[in-house]
C-alpha cells in the first residue's frame, strides 16, 4: 500500500518470502525479521470488547478450555485468549519460526505450566491430544494449502470443540483504506492488484480471497453451526494523534503515497473475517 513506485515495490517485494506450499519452504529468517512489524501491527487489529464479546457470547470458550494456536507467532492471541478464561485454561502455540517462538517463552516465561510453544512444520506437526479450540489468525492468508491445514486444525479438535480462523480478505482488505490526501487515488493500483494476486493463485500460491472461503471450506470438512463474523476494529490515524504515537501508527500500517506523507490521515477498515464451527 505504497505510492508510486514504492507500492509496487512494496508488493512485490512480499514474494520473497517465497509462499510456496507450506512444508517448511517458507522463509523462516523473513519472519524474524518481522517481530517489530507483527508487534506493531497485532497492537491495531482488535477492540478489546469485542474480542471479550466473541469469546463469551459468540465462541462461547469454557472457561478451562484447551487452545491450540497454528503459526502462532510469539503469542499473541495468548495474550488475548488467556486473561478471559479460568485459570485451568491452557494454550499451545505452534510454528516454524523458532525466534518467535522464542520471544513468546520469554514474554510468558513465568507461566509456563499452562502456555506451551512448539517449534514444527503445521504440516508434519502431530498433537499429543485433541483441544477444545483450534484458532488461527493471519495465517492462512500466506499459504496455499488451505484446505489441507483447515483438515488437520479440525482433526486437531477435540468432538464438540471449535475451530476458529481470523483471515483477511485481500480485495476488501484493499478496498477498506481511504486517505485525507490530495494524491491519493483509490483506483490507481487496481488492475496491478489484480495481475499480481491472481498470478498467485493461478501459479498455485496465496489466495487473495481466502478470509471469504474459509466457511465454505468449513462446511465441506463437516464442522457443525458455521458462522462468520467480521473484526470491527478500524484504524483511524492522524497528525492529530501524538507525534511519537503517529509516527509509529504509520509504520505499522506500512503506508506512504505522496509527498505529503506524514500531514494527511488514514481510515482502514481491514473486514477480517473471522469464521468459526464447531466438531461434531
Amino acid at each position: 500500500r505504497r505510492g508510486g513506485g514504492d507500492y509496487q515495490k512494496l508488493y512485490a517485494g512480499d514474494s520473497d518470502i517465497r509462499f510456496t506450499e507450506y512444508g517448511g519452504k517458507m522463509d523462516s529468517a523473513y519472519w524474524k525479521e518481522q517481530k517489530k512489524y507483527l508487534q506493531l501491527t497485532r497492537k491495531h487489529m482488535w477492540n478489546e470488547d469485542y474480542f471479550a464479546f466473541l469469546v463469551r457470547s459468540v465462541w462461547k470458550l469454557k472457561p478451562d478450555a484447551d487452545i491450540l494456536d497454528l503459526g502462532c507467532g510469539y503469542g499473541d492471541l495468548c495474550a488475548r485468549l488467556l486473561p478471559l478464561l479460568s485459570e485451568k485454561s491452557t494454550y499451545t502455540g505452534v510454528d516454524f519460526c523458532r525466534e518467535l517462538l522464542e520471544e513468546g517463552r520469554k514474554r510468558f516465561g513465568s507461566d509456563s505450566d499452562r502456555i506451551r510453544f512448539i517449534e514444527s512444520d503445521i504440516n508434519e506437526f502431530v498433537p499429543e491430544r485433541t483441544f477444545d479450540v483450534v484458532i488461527c489468525q493471519s495465517f492462512l492468508r500466506h499459504i496455499s494449502n488451505v484446505e489441507n491445514i483447515l483438515k488437520k486444525m479440525c482433526d486437531c479438535a477435540s468432538d464438540g470443540g471449535i475451530v476458529i480462523c481470523i483471515e483477511p480478505d485481500r480485495r476488501m482488505e484493499h478496498a477498506g483504506v481511504y486517505q485525507d490526501d490530495p494524491g491519493y487515488d483509490m483506483f490507481e493500483y487496481d488492475d496491478f492488484l489484480k495481475e499480481k494476486w491472481m498470478n498467485e493463485f493461478q501459479k498455485g500460491e496465496r489466495d487473495f480471497r481466502v478470509g471469504m472461503k474459509i466457511p465454505i471450506y468449513m462446511e465441506r470438512l463437516g464442522l457443525q453451526n458455521v458462522g462468520v463474523r467480521v473484526n470491527d476494529y478500524v484504524e483511524f490515524i492522524s497528525p492529530g494523534q501524538d507525534g511519537e504515537q503517529y509516527i509509529e501508527h504509520l509504520e505499522a500500517f506500512g503506508e506512504t503515497t505522496s509527498e505529503n506523507d506524514g500531514k494527511h490521515s488514514i481510515v482502514s477498515a481491514k473486514c477480517h473475517l473471522i469464521s468459526f464451527g464447531r466438531k461434531k
